[in-house]
């Protein structure tokens, strides 16, 4: 039980303040775990303005290989942060407070900036960014992400913005004319998680993908699920005749690597490959 001494308004103050970020918790039994998740979770929103405004921020890299060389074709950039008095925090947990606090944009502007910073230097030429359907369509995207590449002497063609596939779920024009823009640009596209419930095979032909990601659950069932070999063959076979790079995410094992190389997918990333640095 939580002890009696603890002050009783500044209890109900930190539970009001969770539910407004966890609107699907409508019910909360108090015990203890749910106490401390309660305070580390208001630690972190408390922490974020803070965070952003000192760029606290870092981006670990990890490769994506190509299935026929073996090499390193690219690397995708993954948002990292530390907070003292919490530890190390999983993107998964504070990005959608980001978007929530609707500090997107500015968070946004931070990741290209690291990304772009990075191909100074690094000897790798190509990165991939993850870009929220929200800083996609946050005001004067297009020109402002032209104009960081153009300052550092970069090619548009460097970058490949990573859209995951909530994408379909916004009917939105704005949303269609930023990545026809940004192709005609020369920036690279790259469709995130396909086959995790919202996009469809029609939908890739609408819009100017080079690049398809599958989502990790198809690579975490290839050895269990037998239809999907027959799946992932066919997505191999069309995002070849579309020009387009298959990646399959999610890869920790020999046994998955060689059956997606068996089945035509022609790039690959996981752990079995590499996992995520900031040694670099």
């Amino acid at each position: 039980m939580i002890e009696e001494t603890y002050d009783l308004y500044q209890l109900i103050t930190n539970i009001t303040q969770y539910a407004q970020f966890n609107e699907k918790s409508k019910h909360l039994r108090l015990d203890q775990q749910n106490h401390k998740n309660i305070i580390r979770q208001l630690k972190i929103v408390n922490s974020l303005e803070f965070a952003i405004e000192n760029n606290d921020f870092q981006i670990a890299i990890q490769p994506i290989i190509d299935n026929k060389t073996d090499a390193v074709h690219s690397v995708e950039a993954l948002a990292r942060w530390d907070l003292k008095s919490v530890g190390s925090i999983a993107p998964g947990e504070f990005i959608p407070l980001i978007e929530k606090l609707g500090y997107a944009s500015t968070f946004g502007w931070i990741i290209v900036d690291k990304c772009c910073d990075f191909l100074l230097f690094s000897k790798y030429q190509n990165i991939n960014v993850n870009i929220s359907v929200s800083f996609l369509k946050s005001s004067n995207f297009v020109t402002n992400l032209l104009k960081r590449t153009q300052k550092r002497e970069l090619d548009p063609s460097q970058l490949t913005l990573e859209i995951t596939e909530s994408i379909f779920l916004d009917d939105d024009a704005l949303v269609k004319n930023r990545l026809l823009e940004l192709s005609s640009l020369g920036f690279k596209l790259s469709l995130d998680d396909f086959g995790s419930g919202f996009s469809s095979i029609m939908g890739l032909f609408n819009l100017p993908f080079d690049q398809i990601k599958i989502d990790k659950s198809f690579t975490k069932e290839i050895n269990t699920t037998p239809h999907l070999s027959s799946l992932i063959r066919f997505l191999a076979k069309t995002s070849k005749k579309m020009n387009v790079e298959l990646v399959a995410e999610g890869v920790e094992c020999e046994g998955q690597l060689c059956k997606l190389k068996t089945y035509g997918v022609s790039h690959v990333q996981g752990y079995f490959l590499g996992r995520p640095t900031l040694d670099y």
